[in-house]
């Protein structure tokens, strides 16, 4: 059960910080967890939902599981998305990030009325 515990913490890390050595990280794993607890229970009480909801698929003679899986791994990525962006280890950043335009724009001209 540790090592699932972990999991969503070390995958976080791989795909936040870049390098794979993120994800053996034990002690910025455990301090992310304990910065964050409430929202990764909470991630993870989703996550066992989700996976059970997903498993519908199977009642509909197999077909529907690809469709429920594929939407269940979305809404799981989703929150754990969710978790991470609401972590208090993630530094504030504008919502936009486009950098400036190098040359400056203008209106269109308007067309002569005769």
């Amino acid at each position: 059960l540790v090592p699932a515990f972990l999991l969503p913490a070390a995958l976080t890390g791989v795909f936040a910080l870049g390098p794979l050595s993120a994800a053996f990280d034990v002690p910025t794993m455990l301090e992310y967890i304990s910065e964050n607890l409430e929202n990764y229970l909470l991630g993870i009480v989703l996550g066992v939902v989700v996976g059970a909801i997903s498993m519908l698929g199977l009642l509909a003679l197999l077909v529907g599981v690809f469709a429920t899986s594929a939407w269940g791994l979305a809404v799981i990525t989703h929150a754990w998305a969710q978790v991470y962006r609401n972590s208090k280890l993630v530094t504030a950043h504008p919502v936009s990030v486009l950098p400036e335009p190098k040359v400056p724009v203008t209106a269109p001209a308007t067309p002569a009325t005769p």
